[in-house]
C-alpha cells in the first residue's frame, strides 16, 4: 500500500490535489464534529459545571483512602459551585456525613449507605442529580438499587424526616433589622439571618450567653480597635498575609477543618466506620456552632467592616452577616479542640491552627480585636458543652 501511495504521488499530481482536499474536508468536519459534541456535553451538564470536568475528578473522589472521605470531598465540590452560606454548607456536610455513618454503622453495607448519601444530596441540591448518581456509583463495585430497605431504609427515613422538617424561616421584616450601619443592605442579601433558630444536632440545650462580651460599638472601644486594626495591616508580614488569605478566602471554613481532620488520619490504621465516625461527629460539632454564632451575630447586628469603611471595602472576604462574632474564630476554637481530644499527639499543631484562622480576620481588614476574642471564647465554650456528648 505504502508503494501505490508513492508511485501515485511521483507520477500524478493530479492524485495529489484531490488527496489534500479531501483531507482537509475530513480534518474540517472532524474539528466541527468535536466542537458541536463538546458544545451538546457542556449544555447537558448542570449550570456552573461541565460534565467532562467531573468526569475527570471522579477518580479523585474514589480514590481515597476512605469512602466516607470520597463523599465529603464531592460535598465539598459541590459547594465550590453554590453561593451557600457558612450555616447552610455546615448543615449540608453535616446531612452527608451522618447519613454515610449512621447507615453504614448497622451492618457495614457499603451498597446501602452510598444509596441513602446519593438520597440525601438529591434532595439538597436535585440539580446535580445526574453527576451525583454518576459520581456516587463509582464508589460502588455492583449497580446500586434505587432504594433500601430494612434498618438501613429506616434509618434514612429518619434523616429525610429531618431535612424537611428543618428548612430555613422567613427573613426578619424590615421594622426588625433597622439599625446603624445596615441602611443600604437589602434584606435578601443577608447571610442566613434565621440560622440561630435551627435545631441543633448535638447541643440539648442553647448556650448561656451571659459570659459574652459586648461588640466593640456598644462598650466604646470602637474607635480605638478600629485604628488598631488599620494600623496592624500597614505591617504585615508575608506570612500574614498568606495565612489571611489561605482561611479568608475560603467561606467553608468547615470544610478546612474537614481536611485537617483527613490530613492527619490518611496514613493511619483508623478503619472506614472509625473515620466515618470521626467525620460525623466534627461536621455535627461544627454544624452546632455555627448555629450558636448566627444566633449571636444577630442579636447584636455589628455591620461589616467593609460597609461603614470605605478603607476596607476591598477585602477579601464578602459576608454579609454581623461582624460580631467572627465566624473563623468560633469554629477554629471548636474544631482545634475535637481534633486534639481525638489526636492528641497533634495537639498543639491544632490550636496554632485555630489561632491562625483567628487572627487572619484581623490580618485581612474583616474583624475587630474583640471580634476575634469573642469569637474564639464563644467556640471554647461550645466546645466544652458539645465534646463530653461526643465522648
Amino acid at each position: 500500500m505504502h508503494s501505490y501511495f508513492t508511485h501515485k504521488i511521483n507520477n500524478n499530481r493530479k492524485f495529489v490535489s484531490i488527496l489534500l482536499v479531501f483531507s482537509i474536508i475530513f480534518f474540517s468536519i472532524s474539528i466541527v464534529y468535536v466542537v458541536k459534541k463538546s458544545y451538546q456535553n457542556a449544555k447537558s451538564a448542570v449550570p456552573g459545571i461541565v460534565e467532562s470536568s467531573y468526569n475527570h475528578q471522579f477518580y479523585k473522589f474514589s480514590s481515597q483512602k476512605f469512602v466516607s472521605r470520597g463523599i465529603m470531598l464531592y460535598a465539598q465540590s459541590i459547594i465550590k459551585q453554590e453561593t451557600a452560606t457558612l450555616p447552610e454548607i455546615s448543615r449540608f456536610y453535616a446531612y452527608v456525613s451522618i447519613t454515610f455513618f449512621d447507615t453504614y454503622e448497622i451492618n457495614e453495607n457499603m451498597e446501602a449507605s452510598l444509596v441513602a448519601v446519593r438520597k440525601v444530596i438529591n434532595t439538597l441540591y436535585p440539580k446535580y442529580q445526574q453527576i451525583t448518581d454518576n459520581v456516587i456509583q463509582v464508589f460502588s463495585k455492583t449497580l446500586l438499587p434505587l432504594q433500601i430497605n430494612g434498618k438501613e431504609g429506616d434509618t434514612l427515613d429518619g434523616i429525610l424526616k429531618w431535612l424537611n422538617s428543618d428548612r430555613p424561616l422567613s427573613i426578619p421584616s424590615e421594622a426588625t433589622v433597622n439599625k446603624v450601619g445596615w441602611e443600604n443592605i437589602p434584606m435578601n442579601k443577608l447571610d442566613s439571618p434565621t440560622a440561630g433558630t435551627w435545631k441543633h444536632w448535638i447541643l440539648k440545650d442553647n448556650i448561656n450567653l451571659d459570659f459574652m462580651d459586648q461588640p466593640a460599638e456598644k462598650n466604646g472601644r470602637y474607635d480605638e480597635e478600629l485604628k488598631n486594626l488599620k494600623n496592624s495591616i500597614k505591617i504585615l508580614t508575608q506570612l500574614q498575609k498568606n495565612t489571611s488569605l489561605f482561611w479568608l478566602d475560603n467561606k467553608a471554613v468547615v470544610g478546612i477543618w474537614q481536611d485537617r481532620l483527613y490530613d492527619e488520619v490518611d496514613n493511619s490504621k483508623m478503619s472506614e466506620i472509625q473515620f466515618a465516625k470521626m467525620q460525623k461527629n466534627l461536621a455535627l460539632a461544627l454544624a452546632d456552632t455555627v448555629i450558636e454564632i448566627w444566633k449571636v451575630k444577630y442579636i447584636y447586628w455589628s455591620p461589616p467592616l467593609r460597609y461603614t469603611n470605605s478603607e476596607l471595602a476591598n477585602n477579601s472576604f464578602m459576608s454579609t452577616s454581623p461582624r460580631f462574632v467572627s465566624e473563623f474564630a468560633a469554629v477554629g476554637a471548636v474544631a482545634s479542640e475535637f481534633l486534639a481530644s481525638n489526636l492528641p499527639d497533634q495537639k498543639e499543631v491544632f490550636i496554632q491552627d485555630s489561632k491562625d484562622a483567628r487572627d487572619s480576620g484581623k490580618w485581612g481588614g474583616v474583624f475587630l480585636d474583640s471580634d476575634n476574642q469573642s469569637g474564639y471564647v464563644l467556640g471554647q465554650k461550645i466546645a466544652n458543652e458539645i465534646l463530653p456528648k461526643l465522648n
